[in-house]
């Protein structure tokens, strides 16, 4: 039996072995395990299941390469493609080179990496296999799947694709080097598991998921995952038809039993399996064997776990193990079986029915396992379940002890502090009994279909009883109505969640005195939704009388008062006060940064309020150059697909179109809809304001073809709104307003007038006469009643817009000459007409 070292030893040579033509392979064995006979018998085995299992994929990848490389010379350094140029050859495969590159414009400074098929005496199916790489890859947007930025192909026909270059190393390469922690080498293949199941969801299966395809770079020391070569990646949704069945493929110890079987089909539960053994060598250092299987819904084999490797192992051999993965000897035992193993088990299961059903439920468990919760693959067992309460709550079930000890011996000294922890219980009791009793309440019977509706029954009857539930605990009652004005506020009740705040502000100040840590908070949030809402200058004098007190409590909240003062800058920001707001925000963004540091969501939130406040201070480069870093460490934070990072992309391209740069905001507004709709369809709410976006881009771009393009966007973007919010919310009124102007642009002046109508009548429903929108309105109006020839009609809207716009002190003298010399074409319109 092997040490975990010869284990390492034998890995890499079987790696490096595999990159050798299959009749040199032999002597390159003997000449590397020397005077080892059970290294070198070991070896040559797992090389005869690797060409066996693969032969039928790499024989005519082979001949492809030799006929490839007879016509057409490997290309030399400097050689372009595109705007990319090589550097240097990095790595060779069945489908052709990889190389380090760079754009050789400097539009991209980063290094990629750039893969390159050649064309003459291709085959139609290769050239469709390179296509289809291109086209998953194009799919996929996650941070832990290595991206890609361009493909196309040279003067000579051969196909390239540029992707991210990854400068990290193989999983079980950087586990070696870096000696993760089990519970930190877990905590990893979640991350990774996460990308699997993203690409699930874009109907990708990789069928080669092993080590050696995971790419652990480091990020600001983080760990950060790549998947890479989706080369014989699958389309989950392709057809079952003998046609559409892949071919064998894969890596054996990481291939599925169904994928050694010619013409079977392979889903996403291939992926799962692979998972699962790539956990069972992260935890058991042992490489996994071959699989094999006979057909459909029959296997032979047993799934892997990972104690079966340890029983095999000597004292000395644990002793190493447990050392690698930073664990005691004694525990080694006990602590991969039971629930790693069924982990490992049930993902790797021959009879793929029976395994997780998906990469996201794999994930699911190893965060159990992560947090001490009952594993879904493991029996209930009421022990094992006692013993998953007593890990997951150490620090309670040992004061509980410790309590239980102090009061049998006696202890005096002890009872102020019994009755200091009592009074903290009971508050933490008081908070856990009411949100239970009203969570509880809720009949399951009405939970199905109601989506929003559910949530809000669930605060209404917390609304109700938080008066007389938490009457004797004051501080646990503002911090639940703080809690649930936050909630009432995301799903767009700004009126509820202002009476809990004012409550919960009331009930602190009385309590526990202004400069108490939970009153500030409740000053904050309130000052928040004051200025979003309808009184700005009551959130600016809250801010102002209290920023002093927060600056006093650093010591308990270091980021409250920068985040108060963040708050302030951006409230001052929408009263249009440029100059009072920006050095506000510059000094709120600094100090989280040095408390706190960059990739803290507090410090991404202030910065996203300077950058705003950049943008209006006529600092458009800065304030895209600061979005774009603001992007990448929200990415890093939350993940590619994250809301607030969708958020702060969509105010990356708004940057781009007030730059004027359209061809820019729309790629981003693109990207955005296509990984929205991937991630969660048609039915989010930020799907429509990315679609309003995106016309309104095109509109502007100037450019025939997108202005005409820009139609159907706003046609889905008003449908969604109009639906949700009805015709006389105040966003659907301006959407409505500016897809009427569209309608103008293009000819389209019947429909054009008609909105515009339907538009006024809601705002004056909605705003009431004196609103400016009305003028503006109106404007429009007029000016379409010209182009449909009723110069009465527009010679009337156009005055009624004039005294409007010059009983407005605020309106800008441009506007108003433009609409004196629409009366005065009108007017000679009039005259000229017969």
């Amino acid at each position: 039996m092997f040490t975990p070292e010869e284990w390492t030893h034998l890995d890499d040579l079987f790696h490096h072995a595999c990159k050798l033509p299959v009749e040199q392979r032999e002597a390159f064995a003997r000449a590397q395990t020397g005077d080892q006979p059970q290294l070198l018998e070991e070896l040559l085995r797992m090389l005869a299941v690797e060409a066996d299992a693969t032969q039928a994929v790499r024989a005519p990848l082979r001949d492809i390469g030799t006929r490839l490389s007879a016509e057409l010379p490997e290309p030399e350094p400097g050689t372009r493609f595109g705007p990319w140029e090589l550097d240097r050859l990095i790595g060779k495969g069945g489908m052709g080179q990889v190389y380090l590159g760079h754009r050789a414009d400097g539009a991209y400074a980063r290094q990629v990496a750039i893969k390159l098929i050649g064309s003459k005496g291709r085959s139609t199916r290769q050239r469709d296999h390179f296509e289809r790489e291109r086209q998953l890859l194009a799919r996929m947007q996650h941070p832990a799947i290595a991206q890609i930025h361009d493909a196309g192909s040279d003067e000579h026909g051969r196909l390239y694709l540029v992707m991210e270059y990854v400068d990290g190393l193989p999983l079980t390469q950087w586990c070696r080097q870096q000696k993760p922690s089990l519970r930190e080498r877990v905590r990893l293949l979640t991350r990774i598991a996460d990308g699997v199941q993203h690409a699930h969801q874009k109907g990708v299966v990789h069928r080669d998921l092993k080590p050696g395809n995971i790419l652990i770079a480091e990020i600001d020391g983080v760990a950060a995952p790549r998947i890479i070569d989706f080369g014989i990646a699958s389309q989950a949704d392709e057809g079952a038809g003998e046609d559409n069945r892949p071919e064998p493929a894969g890596t054996p110890g990481y291939m599925s039993p169904e994928q050694t079987i010619s013409g079977m089909d392979v889903d996403s539960r291939s992926d799962v399996y692979a998972l699962g053994a790539i956990l069972f060598e992260l935890v058991s250092g042992k490489r996994p064997h071959g699989t094999t299987a006979t057909g459909e819904g029959s296997s032979t084999g047993e799934p892997l776990r990972p104690s079966d490797r340890i029983d095999t192992l000597s004292p000395e051999e644990i002793a190493q193990l447990a050392q690698a993965l930073r664990i005691p000897a004694r525990r080694l035992r006990r602590t991969l079986r039971d629930d790693l193993d069924w982990i490992v088990a049930r993902a790797t299961q021959p009879d793929r029915e029976q395994r997780y059903p998906s990469a996201a439920a794999f994930a699911d468990d190893l965060r159990r396992w992560l947090d001490g919760y009952p594993l879904q693959a493991a029996p209930r067992r009421r022990l094992w379940l006692l013993r998953k309460f007593v890990a997951r709550n150490r620090l309670a079930v040992a004061a509980f002890a410790a309590l239980a000890l102090a009061v049998a011996g006696g202890l005096v000294a002890t009872t102020w502090a019994l009755h200091r922890a009592e009074q903290a219980v009971a508050r933490e009791q008081a908070s856990n009994r009411f949100l239970s009793d009203v969570l509880t309440s809720v009949d399951p019977s009405i939970s199905f279909d109601l989506d929003q509706t559910l949530m809000r029954r669930v605060l209404d009857q917390a609304s109700e009883r938080i008066r007389t539930d938490l009457a004797e605990h004051p501080q646990a009652r503002v911090e639940i109505e703080t809690t649930l004005a936050y909630t009432y506020q995301n799903l767009g009740d700004p009126e509820r969640a202002r009476t809990h705040l004012e409550s919960a502000l009331e009930t602190a100040t009385a309590a526990l005195g202004r400069n108490a840590l939970p009153t500030q908070i409740a000053v904050m949030e309130l000052a928040n939704n004051l200025t979003h809402g309808a009184d700005p200058k009551r959130a600016e004098a809250l801010l102002r009388d209290n920023l002093p007190s927060a600056w006093k409590l650093s010591d308990q909240d270091p980021i409250l008062a920068p985040r108060m003062q963040s708050r302030l800058g951006w409230n001052l920001h929408r009263q249009g006060r440029q100059d009072e707001a920006l050095p506000l925000l510059q000094h709120s963004h600094q100090t989280l940064l040095e408390r706190v540091g960059p990739d803290h969501q507090r410090t991404i939130d202030a910065g996203q309020y300077l950058a705003a406040g950049l943008a209006q201070n006529s600092r458009l480069p800065e304030a895209i150059a600061m979005m774009q870093d603001l992007v990448q460490r929200q990415i890093r934070l939350r993940g590619e697909d994250h809301p607030q990072t969708m958020a702060l992309r969509n105010s990356l391209a708004a940057f781009h179109g007030e730059n004027s740069d359209f061809a820019a905001a729309e790629i981003e507004y693109r990207a955005l809809i296509d990984a929205l709709t991937g991630q969660h369809g048609t039915s989010s709410q930020m799907l429509p304001i990315l679609q309003f976006n995106l016309a309104t881009t095109l509109h502007k771009s100037g450019v025939p073809e997108k202005i005409e393009a820009a139609g159907p966007y706003f046609v889905s973007a008003l449908d969604a709104q109009l639906e949700r919010q009805g015709p006389d919310a105040a966003n659907s009124i301006t959407m409505r307003r500016v897809r009427a102007n569209w309608l103008a642009d293009t000819g389209r002046n019947e429909q054009a007038r008609d909105e515009y109508q339907a538009t006024l009548t809601s705002a004056r429903t909605t705003f009431g006469e004196a609103h400016p929108q009305i003028a503006i309105l109106l404007e429009g109006l007029a000016r379409q009643e010209l182009a449909l020839g009723n110069t009465e009609a527009a010679l009337a809207h156009a005055e009624d817009a004039l005294v409007r716009m010059q009983a407005m002190p605020d309106t800008p003298a441009e506007q108003i000459t433009a609409l004196r010399e629409l009366l005065d074409t009108i007017r000679n319109t009039a005259q000229a007409s017969p």
